[in-house]
């Protein structure tokens, strides 16, 4: 007899395939949209970034229905009796605090302050100010341009900081080019130095204006070809020097 009493309707819509499925869903979509906001700010780059961030989202998926079937023989045991709460918006709280996790951490990202401390160093010096930023970051490679306002002083302690030396191959057309295409002004003025390094897979590349307190930081993020080219560029440099060395 007892079979033939239905469900509470909560019960009905939230039962466990339902909060499974939801779960699912939430992790997946908070995941990919995590992505649109602090990937790119190109909004083609933006999408694609989007549609990769589902695809990359599928382990989280399963670890998140491995997690809500734990929770569910904890509560059916132990805590159903206690508590009395619908089962399913029990199993999807785990996905709802991974969604709010993931959206507010990457508009925290996605700020300007969060763009220089991503891109150019975890410390951002008193005297920065005016910060824009703009660019991609994917599987595939990326490139973030930050342009700001710093004091002289700051801004050589922080290509101290960042280990860079003086580049005369990079031109102010090539960053009037990354900026044009990134919707981002290039005031930087036609007097300016360069610095770079490349470490861990970045290169950095530091513009710094003689006559203003406007500055530019180019982060690329680059792909295992370059990287291995980047390396054998190093292996050269190092080899040749020390024959110079010898001789």
């Amino acid at each position: 007899m007892t079979d033939n009493i239905p469900c509470p309707i909560n019960e009905r819509w939230l039962s466990s395939v339902s909060a499974f499925l939801l779960g699912g869903l939430v992790v997946a979509l908070s995941f990919s949209a995590s992505r649109f906001i602090m990937d790119a700010t190109v909004l083609e780059v933006r999408l694609l970034a989007a549609l990769l961030g589902i695809l990359v989202a599928v382990p989280l998926v399963a670890a998140n229905l491995v997690l809500q079937m734990a929770i569910r023989a904890v509560w059916r045991r132990k805590l159903q009796k206690r508590f009395h709460l619908p089962q399913g918006l029990v199993l999807i709280t785990p996905a709802a605090a991974f969604a709010v996790w993931q959206v507010a951490s990457a508009t925290c990202v996605a700020t300007s302050k969060g763009g220089f401390v991503r891109f150019v160093n975890r410390s951002v010096p008193s005297s920065v100010q005016e910060i824009k930023h703009g660019g991609y970051a994917t599987p595939f490679g990326g490139v973030w341009v930050v342009r700001f306002k710093i004091e002289r002083d700051d801004l050589c302690q922080l290509i101290a900081d960042l280990q860079l030396s003086r580049s005369e191959g990079i031109t102010r057309n090539w960053l009037s080019s990354l900026c044009s295409s990134l919707e981002i002004t290039c005031d930087l003025s036609e007097e300016n130095e360069a610095f770079e390094a490349t470490r861990n897979g970045w290169r950095k590349v530091v513009f710094r204006s003689s006559n203003s307190s406007v500055a530019f930081v180019v982060t690329t993020l680059l792909t295992e070809v370059h990287i291995l080219q980047s390396a054998t560029s190093i292996i050269a440099d190092e080899t040749n020097r020390f024959k110079r060395v010898r001789s």
